[in-house]
């Protein structure tokens, strides 16, 4: 199949990767000569939304494209700016100039997932001859897939995941399962722990952290 595009360029956490994240990066592999990936949250690791590393996170998503080199598969960081509230256009020129650091000039195409807030990201007029690619992620979340680590429920995640990376399950879990803010989530579901449960109590974090970064954006 003829490759239409030059780049493309994929923009996500993967804390961890999921089939979610793959269905991106392959539209992208079919359609594009080389696609970059930018991790997010480069700078973050140890926390509710980034509870691994970026070396990780790279590390499983890599492991999903056996053989595929920079020239195919590039994989990269990006810090957030203050934090990932960060979705006006001043992140998008952020991401433009890491993009052209990279591959010496900017994507002509941007695959998205099924986040709307991702459309506030570029100035269409700043980025005329780059095409937008809308791929839904079938309602996997990061969340959801984490959720599945803590309450060890191995078989459904194995069900969201590639088979490529289900032997580093026990490893994913150690590293989130460290993580002081998901031992005070496992510690208030561990008498039931179900997936409703998880995600339950994971929104009271979540709306804590959400608003510690808002006050910080504000400042």
């Amino acid at each position: 199949m003829e490759k239409l595009y030059k780049n493309g360029l994929i923009i996500g956490r993967f804390s961890p990767v999921h089939k979610g994240h793959n269905k991106l990066i392959n539209e992208s592999l079919k359609r594009c000569k080389r696609t970059l990936v930018l991790v997010g949250s480069a700078q973050e690791s140890g926390t509710l939304r980034n509870p691994l590393n970026l070396s990780f996170r790279t590390q499983l998503i890599r492991k999903c494209y056996p053989g595929l080199t920079d020239q195919a598969l590039m994989i990269r960081g990006i810090n957030d700016l203050k934090n990932e509230l960060n979705n006006d256009f001043s992140w998008g020129e952020y991401v433009k100039t890491k993009v052209i650091n990279y591959i010496g000039d900017f994507t002509d195409l941007i695959i998205y997932g099924n986040d709307p807030v991702k459309r506030t990201w570029f100035n269409p007029s700043e980025i005329p001859e780059t095409y937008e690619l809308f791929v839904p992620r079938d309602d996997i979340s990061g969340t959801y897939v984490r959720g599945l680590i803590v309450i060890n429920d191995e078989a459904e995640w194995k069900k969201v995941t590639i088979p490529f990376i289900h032997d580093m399950y026990n490893e994913i879990r150690d590293k989130i399962m460290s993580v002081p803010v998901y031992q005070k989530i496992y510690a208030q579901i561990e008498s039931d722990p179900t997936i409703e449960n998880f995600l339950e109590i994971y929104k009271k974090f979540e709306k804590e952290d959400y608003l510690r970064k808002l006050a910080k954006l504000k400042k």
